[in-house]
């Protein structure tokens, strides 16, 4: 038998990934870019990955305000309810001025993790004034053609 075959492999592989790149995100030196009445947006500006294609991705976290949370309980139940911050994985196309959720975290206060979600795969246009917006400035500044 062997130990690593096939899909087994694939997916330790992809565990391994996401383990190191979330420990990576919490020693993260967030940089604040945005607050909104429902959180702070930080992003960590020392880990950006640009592509030749004009693709950027960025890790982010949003610490939830009172008015945040109570949000996130109205659209996703009481469990939300003791909701700290999430930690994102994003993707932008500098070019194309639009924004691919990659993955999201929320951790409750006391460090626990609530839930994880993996948006999809395609490909969203923002707002003028959203908080897209104000992080697409700082991370695709450079990058605009």
């Amino acid at each position: 038998m062997k130990f690593l075959s096939g899909n087994s492999g694939f997916l330790l592989l992809i565990v391994g990934y996401a383990i190191l790149g979330y420990s990576e995100a919490c020693w993260a030196d967030w940089t604040l870019f945005d607050r909104t009445e429902n959180a702070d947006c930080y992003y960590d500006k020392e880990d950006i990955t640009s592509s030749s294609s004009g693709t950027v991705s960025v890790w982010t976290k949003q610490v939830y305000s009172k008015k945040g949370i109570a949000e996130m309980v109205s659209k996703f139940g009481t469990r939300y309810e003791s909701l700290d911050h999430s930690i994102n994985f994003l993707e932008f196309d500098c070019v194309g001025k639009i924004v691919l959720p990659l993955s999201i975290v929320y951790f409750s206060k006391n460090g626990g993790v609530l839930d994880t979600q993996e948006p999809g795969r395609e490909w969203d246009f923002f707002l003028k004034g959203s908080m897209f917006d104000a992080l697409y400035e700082k991370v695709c500044g450079s990058n605009r053609r």
